[in-house]
């Protein structure tokens, strides 16, 4: 018999869950979560309650790293999928059995959420540059490249280290 107040289980109760029904099922719980299932069947597969798991979550550490764990591996997998799927790399046939080739919509999705440059948030600012602006930025940026390599020539000398 689970006793709870509220929605919080006692220490004593949840102590029990977690040495009686997570520590010893810890591998299982990982494998299932690399192959993505929900929480609430990894709860149905413990025997507990879906608030039960997701407490031991929060307050077992052993239990947070092994699920964070898998979840990253998870994540890792999907997106090696997605990426293939929109590169075309896939090997997928389409009903003729000829390959299908990447996936414009896809790979511009992935690339807003991976390549700021893509991102819908970014907002178009048109600014208003002169020639003079250009030479002017220009000589300050190569000013700065010959100081800093002036600056690790003399560094490596003082080193003993010379360039060829």
């Amino acid at each position: 018999m689970w006793y709870t107040r509220g929605m919080k289980i006692y220490a004593n109760e949840l102590e029990r869950i977690v040495e009686t029904k997570i520590k010893p099922n810890l591998k299982a719980i990982y494998n299932m979560r690399i192959k993505g299932l929900k929480d609430r069947h990894i709860a149905q597969f413990l025997g507990i309650s879906l608030h039960q798991f997701l407490q031991a979550l929060e307050s077992e550490p052993i239990l947070k790293d092994a699920y964070n764990d898998a979840t990253l591996i998870l994540s890792s997998e999907l997106r090696n999928v997605v990426i293939s799927r929109a590169l075309g790399t896939d090997n997928k046939l389409d009903k003729d059995g000829m390959p299908i080739g990447p996936d414009a919509n896809l790979a511009l999705r992935v690339l807003e959420k991976i390549d700021p440059e893509f991102s819908k948030q970014k907002e178009e600012v048109k600014v208003v540059v002169s020639v003079e602006d250009v030479i002017h930025e220009l000589n300050e940026k190569r000013r700065l490249e010959i100081e800093k390599k002036e600056e690790l020539i003399k560094k490596n000398e003082e080193k003993g280290l010379d360039i060829i």
